[in-house]
């Protein structure tokens, strides 16, 4: 969710945009008057729905939506009875929207800044008073990122597709075009935050919508196979969630959503790890050791060189924030 600054159309007027940012950017500025500028310039550029009568016929048409069933699982597909493997799976997706609600807080910033804005005892949570900047202010308190509302487009996608991704990614595509363009209206957006730019830069590529995958590994390959960015794996849980029985679908479902703007053999695997261990989760294996074990070994797989595999195997290994 959030707005992007030039996609506003609820702006006040120049001098009062210009004055407020500078307030705003001003490390000497008293710790009330930032906040206060940071209040008005949120209330302009993203402001509260939920009480407007456009967020309640939003609500009354995503719960008239209805979709074809998903392809019913085989009986020994997971040790969890119904009522525990419905609780996971909405676990899943809320545990997603929470997280990055309350990763804005600290989003693009250094440890040494997270520690200069914020008390050793803060308490994050989402909707807490996040640090007044020009990045948070785009967003509504207590909103997610872009993150979140990529995967509520992979979510639609699969709903709409019976569980499977359909040509390479274009339904997907589709959904990203106009979601930048326009956000979620009807929750008040009016246009998509928080982008990076090399997203950006495939999404306005010629061919997107038709052949998204091509024009993602075209932009890759124009960066010299470099452009490794990890903003497809923070939107990719919910791809282990249809078919989770079955890792072959898991994976096909998995590497083509994260392909479509994220060509990188080290993006698909963070991916897949990622959609393998709750597609696990959701079979009812509960071994911590175990989940990561087979999440890794399934996930490097996909990559092509020892260089790439022990990279991976060393992030994937951290224990402190120091490494």
């Amino acid at each position: 969710m959030g707005n992007s600054l030039t996609a506003s159309t609820n702006q006040p007027n120049s001098l009062d945009v210009i004055s407020l940012m500078t307030l705003l950017e001003n490390k000497d500025a008293p710790v009330g008057q930032k906040r206060a500028a940071f209040e008005r310039l949120q209330q302009e550029f993203a402001p509260q729905t939920h009480q407007t009568k456009a967020y309640s016929d939003e609500l009354s048409r995503v719960f008239a939506l209805r979709f074809d069933p998903w392809e019913q699982r085989p009986q020994d597909a997971s040790t969890l009875s119904e009522v525990d493997l419905a609780d996971r799976i909405r676990g899943c997706i809320f545990g997603a929207a929470l997280g990055d609600a309350i990763g804005l807080c600290t989003e693009f910033m250094t440890q040494s800044q997270v520690e200069e804005n914020y008390p050793p005892d803060f308490e994050f949570f989402p909707g807490c008073d996040v640090h007044p900047d020009s990045h948070r202010m785009m967003f509504p308190k207590g909103d997610w990122t872009d993150d979140t509302d990529q995967m509520i487009l992979i979510l639609q996608s699969l709903l709409q597709t019976g569980g499977r991704c359909n040509d390479q990614g274009s339904d997907f595509a589709s959904q990203l075009v106009t979601w930048k363009d326009s956000g979620f209206s009807g929750l008040g957006d009016s246009g998509g935050a928080g982008l990076g730019q090399a997203t950006k830069k495939i999404i306005l590529s010629d061919g997107f919508i038709n052949e998204p995958c091509t024009a993602a590994r075209k932009v890759w390959e124009q960066s010299g196979k470099s452009l490794a960015p990890n903003g497809a794996v923070m939107r990719t849980a919910v791809t282990g969630v249809p078919f989770f029985w079955d890792s072959v679908i898991v994976d096909e479902n998995t590497l083509a959503y994260c392909r479509v703007t994220h060509a990188d053999p080290r993006c698909a695997a963070s991916c897949v790890a990622i959609s393998h261990c709750v597609s696990l989760l959701l079979r009812g294996i509960d071994d911590v050791n175990r989940i990561l074990s087979d999440a890794l070994s399934h996930a490097e797989k996909h990559l092509n060189s020892h260089e790439c595999i022990d990279e991976f195997h060393r992030f994937a290994s951290v224990s402190s924030l120091e490494q």
